[in-house]
């Protein structure tokens, strides 16, 4: 797996399987550390600077956009962010539809309506590519490693 030191590292620091977030890149034709032209979402974690400056505080260390394109980096503020995100929404497969479609995006969707299991919610997604394609790839991740 590519960049498992990084991976292995930072899930152990934020109490999460390693195999999950490259579920999150790994279909992803992007997967380098180049800026993607998505709202301007930069390496493998696909780090907004916005949010990265914010997890950058909120870790204590320095930040400048240039530290995005460092793999190491960029996997420790992509971790941190997809934990919380875990936290935030009570599972994996919302936390990943909201790391790449965005929390208030999550959120309406879950507002809409009650879904009665989450692979529900998935299927639901209104986009075709991306948000969904990723949040499918974490679930069969996680039904292949749980």
């Amino acid at each position: 797996m590519p960049y498992e030191t990084a991976l292995r590292r930072e899930a152990a620091k934020n109490d999460f399987d390693p195999c999950l977030p490259p579920a999150l890149f790994a279909r992803n034709p992007r997967f380098r550390r180049t800026p993607s032209p998505p709202k301007n979402a930069i390496g493998l974690m696909q780090v907004l600077p916005k949010t990265g400056k914010l997890l950058a505080r909120q870790l204590k260390v320095r930040y400048t956009k240039n530290k995005l394109f460092e793999p190491d980096f960029n996997i420790e503020l992509g971790m941190v962010y997809i934990a919380g995100l875990v936290r935030q929404t009570g599972a994996l497969e919302y936390a990943a539809a909201a790391y790449n479609a965005g929390e208030d995006r999550i959120a309406a969707w879950k507002a809409e309506r009650n879904y009665e299991e989450i692979p529900e919610l998935v299927e639901s997604i209104p986009f075709h590519g991306k948000p969904a394609n990723m949040c499918k790839s974490s679930c069969a991740t996680r039904q292949s490693t749980g």
